[in-house]
């Protein structure tokens, strides 16, 4: 992923002239990415139940899209999820599947530039499944991914408020027991604490606060050092454009600017 990996998501809520409030223009031009993104990440794609794949946004620019970030000679990366995660992960069938999605994503990749995958939707080990019968699943689809896609990267997608909550949750992740497997893991900030009116000029990600339920960056640290995650395969993800509620908007999220 290397020092700066940038999400790029095409729609921009940023004006820039010549681009904002035009739904036919209303994107981020590739030519403004910064140089300094070492690494690009699209979202995304879900594998579907007959182990199709379908681009989550704007899938009549997916392919073209993923090429031109590649045009800048940095690895792209896509965010990869299940459309079923409970109903795949229990089937009877969850290891024929595994193969037939790996042979599927291979051909469907073939000849793309994607560098990796983060997959999404797996925020909590399984309750139906037996503990350890799910760490070895889950220790074989990323194995069996692989089997096909012997170059490809694979991370998992984490929240850091989950990691929060959960830190005295002995059921949560054992991550002792996937670090080895894993490439990388991206922990997002999205969503770290509501855009509130109190917290509109601060951020939402604070250093610490006298409010307990208010998330900050010194609950994280303890949580992510208290956690068997592999530290040298964390990586962070904080947004620079929050989401705002509709209360602080004076007009449309496009023409919305951030400081």
């Amino acid at each position: 992923l290397g020092q700066s990996l940038c999400r790029y998501s095409r729609t921009s809520s940023i004006y820039l002239e010549g681009f904002g409030c035009d739904h036919e223009r209303d994107f981020l031009p590739f030519h403004y990415l910064p140089n300094e993104c070492t690494s690009y990440l699209y979202d995304g794609v879900t594998c579907l139940d007959d182990f199709s794949f379908s681009p989550n946004y704007d899938s009549a620019y997916f392919t073209h899209n993923i090429r031109s970030l590649s045009m800048f000679t940095k690895k792209a990366f896509i965010f990869y999820g299940r459309k079923n995660y409970v109903a795949t992960w229990t089937s009877d069938n969850f290891y024929d599947g595994i193969r037939t999605e790996s042979r599927n994503l291979k051909e469907y990749l073939q000849g793309s530039p994607i560098a990796g995958l983060i997959l999404t939707g797996i925020d909590d080990p399984l309750n139906e499944v037996i503990i350890n019968d799910y760490y070895t699943r889950f220790q074989s689809y990323i194995t069996l991914l692989r089997i096909n896609n012997l170059n490809l990267k694979i991370g998992l997608y984490l929240s850091a408020s989950t990691i929060i909550s959960k830190k005295n949750n002995k059921e949560w992740f054992d991550f002792s027991k996937i670090n080895l497997i894993m490439d990388y893991y991206l922990i997002t900030f999205h969503d770290f604490n509501e855009c509130t009116e109190n917290l509109l000029n601060g951020g939402t990600t604070p250093l610490d606060s006298n409010d307990p339920y208010i998330n900050t960056l010194n609950k994280f640290a303890d949580a992510l050092s208290a956690s068997n995650i592999a530290k040298e395969k964390v990586y962070l993800e904080f947004v620079l454009t929050p989401t705002l509620p509709n209360e602080f908007l004076k007009g449309s999220h496009c023409t919305t600017s951030y400081t």
